[in-house]
């Protein structure tokens, strides 16, 4: 008998603002498409109250968010206000509850949580206190402490003060079924913590359904253009990206940013405004469809100060069959074939990284060690891998 899946992140469809909201409702859909009984589960702003609707066949449900505020609108907040919304949501029990009533009243029996930040992490025990099936996908760093997106891996993650920080996450989170990490490196870096010491683990990367990338090219010509999406928060790098292609003599290369606008760079990074003013082989191309940036490009940098947990553009841009530069944080050197598909850039020298690029023209999975096996990395089994998780028990 087939069970009725709940997939939960604090947001979704039409606020996507990052990796997660799209890796659920595509693990949804894939789900679905095999027979599954599969659902999106998130929550919006108290004022919005219960929201139903289909996006791409996949049933969205919202329910009103228990707290001060909607924590992703860009309106800024004074300190008091925030420090008043985070205490809530370190215990945020009447959000837990209403969730699993709601979840309970619709007969789900798995509930796949990802981002949890607003139910809070005593959702896990309120969700086993109602009987389902726990899983949970680490997609980001909200179990553990706020340093750890900086933090390197070997360092001290265990000090008394880090462990007090984290003791209400860790006991929440012994209540999970299942723990899926969608990179080693997030393994590595729970089980560091001392999270889910007697829990069921497995690692699945995020999904990639490879017709949406039908048009991908095998570039075989010299790289001309280094690509750049994404937002322009400080931890995504641009500027390193920016202080390191301007080392290339003008017009000897392009670089294509998408995401934001000139005007929206400067803004961002003043300092480097009157390097960008002698430079017109930087384009800005703004917001666009990611596949309408990937065809303007021959290589994509993923320039990230923090330890990025996977990132999402990089295998995007190998599916394409473009060449990759990836910073050595976090998940995203997992994704790389040095040699076949890119290069892991070390010490922030993305200067040499484009270089080493430029000289091997045949990096697009044209070298003598053959196209990668990229199966791991795709929709397809990425679902029957959670597919699994759901099931056991």
């Amino acid at each position: 008998m087939k069970k009725k899946i709940a997939i939960f992140n604090l947001n979704t469809y039409p606020e996507i603002s990052g990796g997660s909201e799209r890796s659920c409702i595509e693990l949804a859909k894939a789900l679905n498409d095999n027979g599954e009984n599969a659902a999106v589960i998130s929550l919006n702003a108290f004022t919005d109250g219960y929201r139903n609707f289909t996006y791409e066949g996949v049933t969205i449900n919202k329910l009103p968010l228990l707290n001060l505020y909607w924590p992703t609108t860009k309106k800024k907040r004074n300190i008091l206000l925030k420090a008043v919304w985070n205490i809530i949501d370190i215990a945020n029990i009447p959000m837990a509850l209403s969730l699993c009533i709601w979840l309970k009243k619709r007969k789900y029996d798995v509930v796949h949580t990802n981002n949890i930040k607003g139910a809070s992490p005593w959702v896990f025990p309120m969700l086993k206190l109602f009987g389902f099936r726990v899983v949970h996908t680490t997609r980001d760093f909200y179990l553990l402490d706020r340093g750890a997106w900086y933090r390197d891996l070997n360092s001290e993650h265990n000090t008394f003060k880090l462990k007090l920080e984290r003791l209400n996450k860790l006991w929440c989170s012994s209540f999970v079924d299942c723990v899926v990490f969608n990179s080693e490196y997030m393994q590595k870096y729970h089980t560091a913590c001392g999270f889910f010491k007697k829990t069921e683990k497995k690692v699945i990367y995020n999904g990639f359904n490879p017709d949406v990338y039908s048009n991908k090219q095998k570039n075989n010509a010299q790289i001309k253009a280094f690509g750049y999406i994404g937002r322009l928060s400080p931890e995504k790098g641009l500027d390193l990206l920016f202080d390191n292609f301007v080392k290339f003599e003008p017009n000897a290369y392009k670089l294509i940013i998408a995401g934001a606008t000139r005007d929206d760079f400067i803004a961002a990074f003043p300092e480097r405004e009157d390097i960008l003013k002698g430079r017109d082989d930087i384009d800005f191309i703004g917001i666009v469809n990611n596949i309408t940036f990937y065809d303007k490009v021959d290589c994509v940098i993923v320039p990230s100060k923090y330890n990025e947990p996977f990132g999402r553009v990089a295998m995007e841009a190998i599916f394409m069959g473009k060449s990759v530069i990836v910073s050595e944080k976090g998940g995203l050197p997992e994704q790389i074939f040095p040699g076949v598909n890119g290069v892991v850039c070390a010490n922030e020298d993305y200067f040499t990284a484009m270089k080493k690029i430029t000289k091997n023209s045949k990096y697009n999975f044209e070298t003598n060690a053959g196209q990668p096996d990229l199966t791991r990395f795709t929709l397809e089994f990425s679902a029957k891998e959670y597919l699994s998780a759901f099931n056991r028990g």
